[in-house]
């Protein structure tokens, strides 16, 4: 079947034409900001462990946000979240904590995997998340499944992955 998401395709479209959720911009809007810091208050205030982390990109996307400068607004919303004092975790670079552009639904969603090596990196950091994660079982699902979008799990029929996104990847199933 076609696959729309070829390459990432979409994406770069959306990152080159400033359209979607990747609008062109220096400034991110400052009435959505109040309101996000609201919410983390008021989650907060409830008991909650709330951790506050950038996605990752496919290295492609990646790239392209960090070259073209117009979306500026990215590098200003981390600036704002550290002159609030608000903890954040970076993981925009997917390829700075060991994932792959093989690993991604599309060009913005990260599959099972990615998230899964995401949970390891905040467990580094967090005692919040570490308390809450098997470290070494998650360590090896990623060492198992590195390169795929879901993780093959021990229960339900095997399910081989295919590279559905047409970028080179050798799907190990």
């Amino acid at each position: 079947k076609h696959n729309p998401y070829t390459g990432f395709e979409p994406t770069v479209g959306i990152l080159e034409n400033g359209q979607g959720r990747l609008k062109f911009g220096d400034l991110f809007d400052p009435n959505h900001f109040k309101n996000f810091l609201n919410l983390l208050q008021d989650l907060r205030s409830l008991g909650s462990d709330v951790a506050v982390f950038f996605p990752p990109f496919p290295d492609r996307v990646y790239s392209l946000l960090e070259r073209n400068q117009n979306h500026e607004y990215m590098n200003e919303l981390r600036k704002a979240f550290i002159k609030e004092g608000i903890s954040f975790m970076d993981f925009s670079d997917i390829s700075s904590f060991g994932g792959n552009d093989c690993e991604f639904i599309d060009g913005i969603h990260g599959g099972e995997i990615a998230y899964i090596r995401i949970l390891l990196e905040m467990a580094k950091s967090t005692s919040s998340v570490s308390r809450y994660i098997d470290e070494e079982s998650l360590k090896n699902k990623t060492s198992k499944n590195s390169g795929l979008v879901y993780f093959q799990g021990l229960k339900g029929p095997k399910v081989g992955e295919i590279d559905f996104l047409n970028i080179g990847c050798t799907k190990k199933n």
